[in-house]
């Protein structure tokens, strides 16, 4: 079903290979389905990665939120079987769909990652930009980063890096890659 489709498509993104430039992250959205195949979906994954020859500290898996994650202590452990191997974790499109706070506080990823339904409206929408400012300084004290999503103009660029944003992700910096 839905965790064998997503363990391929993970898989097939690791096979893909190392990050073309020094420093970068390989970054893979993982649904709900294969975060909470728990332990056994997280080493078949570090296990394609390292017959890949896919550094685990350059992974980071991106959590999305399209369902509720069904299985809280399999998802924990997914995390905690990963983690200590180097692989980083997002929790994608902050804003959106069901609530992100039980998860930060669980998962303790090392980037939100806010929606572009926020991020690409920030130099306009005084509303959406006290929620996004608001998000970053939940990260702040959670020790993790923001990654701002839907950065299309240098505006919207300059308005998230004021606001305290680390990362943007957007067609201002690049198109969608191979």
């Amino acid at each position: 079903g839905g965790r064998a489709l997503g363990l391929a498509g993970a898989r097939q993104t690791l096979r893909g290979g190392a990050p073309r430039t020094e420093g970068a992250r390989v970054c893979r959205n993982v649904e709900p389905q294969v975060v909470s195949g728990g332990r056994d979906v997280a080493r078949a994954l570090a296990e394609t990665a390292t017959e890949s020859g896919v550094r685990l500290d350059r992974i980071v898996m991106e959590i999305t939120e399209q369902d509720k994650l069904v299985d809280g202590p399999a998802a924990i452990d997914f995390v905690e079987t990963l983690r200590p191997l180097g692989v980083e974790f997002a929790l994608d499109d902050v804003g959106m769909s069901y609530s992100h706070l039980e998860l930060i506080d669980r998962i303790r990823p090392s980037f939100l990652k806010v929606s572009q339904h926020f991020g690409g409206v920030l130099a306009t929408d005084d509303s959406k930009r006290k929620i996004v400012r608001n998000i970053v300084a939940l990260a702040s004290d959670f020790g993790c980063d923001v990654v701002v999503e839907g950065i299309e103009h240098a505006s919207t660029s300059e308005v998230a890096s004021a606001i305290g944003a680390r990362y943007g992700q957007g067609f201002l910096y690049s198109r969608p890659c191979d």
